[in-house]
């Protein structure tokens, strides 16, 4: 496994983006333990607390879960760049009072799906311009897989709008 790699991690309102090293592993300091908690809070840091300020601490326990749970996910080695999409879940009629009890856990007001997108070859010294071209490669190669899993997204997911645009 490669011992870096960029990881940008999307949510609904906000995008951030970090240089791994996975050899400096470290304890997360505000982070759930359970894998699903983790995500609902990964989801809530980039819609709510994101509108305000994200804190250095806030940020590198972001960067903790997406990184944990993308080295986790992958079966191949995560190189280049990676795009971890963290999107709002549909709360089926019937059902919600058990989506309702998930999200609280960790305070949230939603819950969240997340979806790793197929990693990018990227050099070792990108620009902004080569991580705006990795994101949308990595986006647009989702579009059938994201078309296909849409009704799973909230409406007001900001993935309705671009499969909208990608039509």
């Amino acid at each position: 496994m490669s011992d870096s790699f960029i990881v940008s991690v999307m949510g609904e309102s906000q995008i951030e983006t970090f240089n791994v090293q996975t050899t400096n592993k470290r304890d997360a300091l505000q982070v759930p333990s359970e894998i699903e908690d983790q995500l609902n809070w990964l989801g809530t840091m980039l819609d709510l607390i994101a509108e305000e300020n994200l804190t250095h601490e806030i940020k590198e326990d972001i960067k903790f879960v997406a990184e944990s749970f993308i080295l986790e996910t992958l079966d191949t080695d995560a190189q280049g760049y990676v795009l971890l999409l963290i999107l709002r879940e549909k709360w089926p009629v019937g059902q919600k009072s058990k989506f309702k009890a998930k999200a609280d856990r960790v305070s949230a007001n939603h819950t969240y799906i997340a979806h790793i997108c197929e990693p990018q070859p990227m050099g070792p010294f990108p620009n902004e311009h080569d991580l705006k071209k990795a994101e949308d490669s990595a986006l647009a190669s989702q579009i059938p897989f994201l078309k296909k899993n849409k009704k799973r997204f909230a409406n007001s997911s900001a993935l309705h709008e671009f499969i909208r645009q990608k039509r």
